[in-house]
């Protein structure tokens, strides 16, 4: 008995230490999960944080420029520059710095007493996106009513994080829409940024060239003209514009955290970086610091007797 009693009493004194030692060991277990939970957390933030900052950089330091008119300077000994000049196929409608810009009067036909806005962009770039959609509207009637030139100048850079391509390909087509169909240019480019259509970076599944050429029908490209610009002929000028782009120093970030880095998108004024970065939230707070920075009134946009006040060759406003 007494031995029976002293064994029972031992069980339940382990038991009582290994019941002790679960609580301790969930104690523990939750101390555990919590820092894991916090670490995984950190860790997050940390990514999110630097894919919103790969959003917005296309970055590469490229070599010292001969600083020459703002906006105008040209590399000397530039490679990029010479290798995007020997491309063999590339649009005639082009300027010598790869840009495409539409005036009142069509693709590279600009009017000389209005600013020339240039955006430098990805069609797969996120920012770019917004940029587009929020501004095209507004920028496509001042072009209309003869109050700005638009440049748009191609960049590819985020072809690394796709399999398929997509940011030389389209670019590749609405170049040669500019040549061949120059009325719709600036609605591909639009187009092509819409929410239904711009994919997104590290997405699964390729946007095919029959994608592409449906897309530009839809907005009344000819079917040839459509299947042509799919083909992809003007791929390695766009490679060759990226390439030589990245080294203009006048395109980089004066200031704020992406200082000296080359960004997208990248807007520049008559030559002159704007600050973009710099706009406050809000629905129509780019449209109104846009209009700010070449003198024009918000309610005179798209009117042909109302001019931006800084002119053909003037500074942009701050913003």
């Amino acid at each position: 008995m007494g031995s029976g009693m002293t064994g029972t009493s031992g069980t339940e004194k382990a038991e009582d230490r290994c019941g002790k030692g679960t609580k301790v060991t969930k104690a523990h277990s939750g101390r555990s999960l919590l820092q894991v939970m916090v670490g995984a957390l950190v860790v997050l933030t940390l990514v999110v944080v630097g894919v919103v900052a790969a959003h917005m950089s296309g970055f590469h330091r490229g070599p010292d420029t001969n600083a020459g008119r703002q906006g105008s300077a040209v590399p000397v000994g530039n490679e990029a520059r010479v290798a995007l000049q020997a491309v063999p196929v590339k649009p005639s409608k082009a300027d010598a710095q790869g840009g495409i810009v539409v005036g009142q009067q069509g693709v590279g036909k600009l009017r000389g007493t209005v600013p020339t806005i240039d955006i430098y962009m990805d069609f797969l770039c996120p920012p770019c996106g917004n940029l587009h959609r929020t501004l095209d509207t507004s920028l496509f009637s001042m072009v209309k009513a003869g109050q700005i030139n638009l440049g748009i100048h191609f960049m590819d850079f985020l072809d690394r994080v796709r399999s398929d391509e997509y940011s030389t390909r389209a670019a590749s087509a609405a170049t040669t829409v500019a040549q061949e169909d120059p009325d719709h240019f600036l609605e591909v480019v639009a187009s092509f940024y819409q929410s239904d259509f711009q994919p997104e970076e590290k997405r699964d599944g390729e946007v095919s060239d029959s994608r592409l050429a449906e897309r530009m029908v839809s907005l009344g490209v000819p079917q040839t003209v459509a299947r042509r610009a799919a083909g992809g002929e003007y791929k390695e000028w766009v490679r060759k514009v990226n390439a030589y782009t990245l080294t203009r120093s006048e395109l980089r970030n004066p200031d704020g955290d992406n200082k000296g880095r080359m960004t997208t998108p990248t807007v520049t004024v008559n030559g002159h970086f704007l600050r973009i970065s710099h706009i406050k939230p809000g629905p129509d707070a780019a449209r109104t610091a846009l209009c700010r920075a070449i003198g024009l009134d918000p309610g005179q946009v798209g009117k042909a007797d109302e001019l931006p006040s800084i002119g053909g060759g003037g500074k942009p406003f701050d913003i």
